[in-house]
């Protein structure tokens, strides 16, 4: 499902958070969100999943127009945000999604089962949400994503969220998988070696506006960034040395 963005806009008690974005994103392939702290990346995967309303501008998927009481099309993509963990322990975590979604998969027990055991949760189905760590609860809101499986993923600072070296190595499978099958993945990150790695594409944000999209191996750092504004230069450099090293390897 390609996401098509049109002068996107939100303010927030008068300040924009995000303003004039205009973006698409392609179904099969993988989107990163860079930018340092501020930047409006957040808000960004926020309007794009209908978790917040627009102030301005509009986002579509495959040309129809994302609601926020279009609940069928909200379906169609799953936000997992860092800050936004359900309580209530793993097992209401993923049955709340389950039902949220209206998951209908004859087999659904069994997927999530077989998820429960690759993150070495299995024994915390009952527990409460004060005795599984940010980690697990993470764990459990993927497990929900992969069973459920809607055509477009949305992670806020999913390398940030506390998971392990298998949680993370089963996540980056499991985008590459996505991608592979037609999905649309959209991650933000504050490394941008994580956009050369496994992004097709790179949005760069400063200050609720996009500065630059395409893909993260050409970026030719032919963005004129004040001196003075040494987070997102921060971000840039980093990106260039990421590209530079993967040209060379």
């Amino acid at each position: 499902m390609d996401i098509q963005i049109e002068r996107l806009g939100r303010s927030f008690s008068g300040v924009w958070g995000l303003k004039d974005v205009n973006a698409t994103i392609r179904a099969g392939t993988i989107s990163v969100v860079v930018g340092a702290n501020g930047a409006g990346k957040s808000t960004l995967l926020r309007l794009a999943g209908g978790r917040l309303c627009p102030t301005e501008g509009t986002v579509r998927y495959e040309g129809r127009l994302l609601r926020h009481n279009a609940v069928s099309l909200r379906r169609k993509s799953m936000l997992l945000d860092v800050d936004d963990i359900p309580f209530g322990g793993v097992c209401k975590i993923i049955a709340s999604t389950i039902v949220d979604y209206s998951a209908d998969r004859g087999n659904i027990e069994e997927v999530v089962s077989d998820w429960l055991r690759r993150f070495e949760i299995q024994d915390l189905v009952r527990t409460t949400g004060s005795e599984a760590s940010k980690g697990q609860a993470y764990k459990a809101r993927l497990v929900s994503l992969f069973s459920i499986n809607p055509p477009i993923w949305l992670l806020d600072e999913p390398m940030s969220a506390g998971l392990d070296a298998n949680g993370l190595m089963i996540l980056e499978e499991q985008m590459m998988k996505h991608r592979a099958d037609g999905g649309t993945v959209v991650f933000t990150s504050q490394w941008p070696r994580h956009a050369v790695r496994l992004a097709d594409d790179c949005l760069i944000l400063d200050q609720g506006k996009l500065l630059w999209q395409g893909a993260p191996t050409r970026y030719d750092a032919s963005i004129d960034v004040p001196l003075s504004n040494v987070s997102l230069r921060a971000v840039i450099d980093g990106l260039t040395e990421a590209t530079d090293r993967s040209v060379q390897t």
